[in-house]
C-alpha cells in the first residue's frame, strides 16, 4: 500500500502539461525554479530567440533584418549544424548576436540516457569552442522538453537552461502548413509583457513576419535586447 502512495506521489510531481504545442513540466514553474522563464519584469525589455538553426536558406535572412532594424538577439543553436555551416555560425556571432546550446542533434532528451544527454550538451559547446566562438552560459532543451538529468547536465557544465513565456507558434503544424505572418504578430502581442522570452524558429514564417514583429513590439513601447 505504501508503495502505491509513493509511485501516486512520483507521477504527480512529474507531470506534463501542453502549453502552445509544447510539453512543459509543472514542477519548474514556481519562483525557486532553476530555470529562466522571463527576465525581470521591471523594466520594457524583451529578448528575441531563434531556434535550431543555422541554415544557409534562412539564417542569413533572418540577420539581415535584424540589422536592418538595428536589434540583437540570441540564438539557440543545433551543433551538427553549427558544424555543417561554421562562416554562418561566424556571422551571427559577429554581427553581435549572442549563441547559446541547443543540443547536437534536437533529440528528445527526456528520453535520452544521463550520457547521452551530457554528450547532446557538452558536443555542442566543444564545436563552438573549436570555432573560437564565445557561448552564452545559455541552453535551451529541444521542444521544451526536459527532466532532472538535463538539470543536473547542465549544472554540471556551468550552464542556465532558458525557456520562454511568449511562443510565436512559427513552427509547422501537422497540417503540414505555417501560420500567416499577422497571426504570428497577433500571438505574440497578445501575451508579450515586461521581460518576455519570444520563442521563434529558423523558418520562412518567421522570416516573413519578423519585420512586422519587431516594428509592433517597438510600437509598444518595448525595448528589444539581449537575456539578462
Amino acid at each position: 500500500m505504501k508503495q502505491s502512495v509513493l509511485w501516486v506521489m512520483v507521477v504527480f510531481c512529474f507531470h506534463w502539461v501542453v502549453v502552445d504545442g509544447v510539453e512543459i513540466n509543472e514542477m519548474y514553474q514556481s519562483q525557486q525554479s532553476p530555470v529562466i522563464w522571463h527576465m525581470s519584469r521591471q523594466a520594457p525589455l524583451v529578448a528575441l530567440t531563434f531556434d535550431d538553426g543555422p541554415t544557409p536558406e534562412i539564417t542569413p535572412k533572418i540577420l539581415q533584418v535584424l540589422l536592418e532594424k538595428n536589434v540583437s538577439a540570441t540564438f539557440f543553436l543545433v551543433g551538427h549544424m553549427v558544424l555543417r555551416h561554421p562562416m554562418i555560425t561566424r556571422q551571427i556571432y559577429n554581427d553581435g548576436h549572442h549563441i547559446a546550446n541547443h543540443t547536437w542533434a534536437h533529440y528528445r532528451l527526456d528520453e535520452l540516457s544521463k550520457d547521452q544527454i551530457q554528450y547532446q550538451i557538452h558536443a555542442t559547446s566543444d564545436v563552438l569552442d573549436s570555432l573560437g566562438i564565445h557561448m552564452s552560459p545559455f541552453f535551451r532543451p529541444p521542444g521544451g522538453r526536459f527532466n532532472q538529468w538535463v538539470l543536473d547536465a547542465i549544472k554540471d557544465q556551468g550552464l542556465t537552461m532558458v525557456m520562454w513565456d511568449v511562443n510565436a507558434g512559427d513552427y509547422v503544424r501537422s497540417s503540414g502548413k505555417n501560420s500567416p505572418q499577422e497571426v504570428i504578430v497577433r500571438r505574440v502581442m497578445r501575451t508579450l509583457q515586461p521581460g518576455s522570452i519570444i520563442l521563434l524558429h529558423n523558418s520562412q514564417s518567421t522570416l516573413d513576419a519578423l519585420p512586422n514583429l519587431i516594428d509592433s513590439i517597438h510600437d509598444a513601447g518595448y525595448i528589444i535586447g539581449h537575456i539578462e
